[in-house]
């Protein structure tokens, strides 16, 4: 639990897993103040800060004081790094360069819950430990990995307080807009629009499930557990083949899986089966998996737009 029930930032509060933490952070009593470079926020009733990340100065907008700065501003994506490389190098490294400068100036510096992903994995056939080798296979990967060292790098030498999570296929949705993220959110789509949902290859590629929920309590308990100190977490969820999960929802919305030949660019940068070895979080965290996908998908109202 946040130190003395300390304030709580969260920057890139407007998107997906932020606005999530927001809303998590809010209905179980903590103080929060949400921060995006947007002028308006996404969420009301919650004190909201416009920042903008990519100016060193913003950050002395802050309020001093913090227990934890959640930091999710950035940009995903796996092709489009390549087009837009220096977008992606600005928003995703300087950014959080930008940050770390103006944290490593406070008296009482509050620590940095740093969202990673599962891209910065060398894919395996077994389960994937936090010391495992890290590949970089698109620019988003290779900026999540410069930005883990960054964190390092501050760590020590400012002495900095920071926690790394990484996340394989968040799932759910409490905001207020159409489902529209990552891989479910394809599948999602596809079903609600009375469509196939495409699979490349045979299916098979096998990954972890995080509700959004767990996610964020996870998150929460490492926030604050003086054992998460510098230190990266695999965040715990279900494995899934890609062709288990597809079915389950088209099987809900009564729609087919089909299956298509890999385009050659995106096997080029497919990273293989991603599923985590989630024992070290299971120390921290008691019951880190509260939601099961089946249920969750039980629980979806997909009605066929064409119907």
């Amino acid at each position: 639990m946040n130190e003395n029930g300390k304030l709580c930032i969260v920057v890139g509060a407007n998107g997906y897993l932020g606005g999530h933490m927001v809303l998590w952070l809010k209905s179980h009593g903590y103080p929060v103040l949400a921060c995006d470079r947007h002028q308006d926020s996404y969420h009301s009733g919650i004190p909201y800060q416009q920042l903008d990340i990519l100016h060193r100065d913003a950050f002395d907008l802050l309020p001093e004081g913090a227990g934890v700065i959640y930091y999710f501003a950035g940009l995903t994506g796996t092709r489009e790094g390549f087009s837009r490389y220096r977008d992606y190098l600005e928003v995703n490294e300087l950014g959080l360069l930008n940050l770390l400068h103006y944290v490593s100036g406070l008296a009482r510096p509050p620590r940095i819950v740093y969202p990673s992903t599962r891209l910065v994995y060398r894919g395996s056939k077994g389960l994937l430990n936090e010391n495992d080798a890290r590949e970089a296979k698109t620019v988003y990967a290779a900026n999540k990995i410069a930005a883990e060292l960054y964190l390092e790098a501050w760590g020590n030498a400012r002495r900095i307080s920071w926690s790394v999570c990484r996340i394989c296929v968040p799932y759910g949705n409490h905001l207020q807009q159409e489902y529209s993220f990552g891989t479910i959110g394809y599948f999602i789509r596809c079903a609600r629009a009375g469509n196939p949902i495409i699979l490349y290859g045979d299916g098979s590629l096998r990954r972890t499930f995080s509700h959004v929920d767990d996610i964020c309590r996870q998150l929460n308990i490492i926030a604050a557990h003086p054992d998460a100190h510098q230190q990266i977490y695999n965040i715990a969820g279900e494995e899934y083949t890609l062709l288990n999960a597809a079915l389950m929802v088209a099987e809900k919305a009564k729609v087919q899986v089909e299956f298509a030949p890999w385009p050659p660019e995106d096997l080029l940068i497919e990273s293989g089966d991603t599923v985590f070895d989630a024992e070290k979080i299971s120390g921290l965290v008691t019951d880190a998996v509260s939601v099961q996908f089946s249920d969750w998908v039980s629980s979806l109202s997909l009605i066929n737009k064409r119907s």
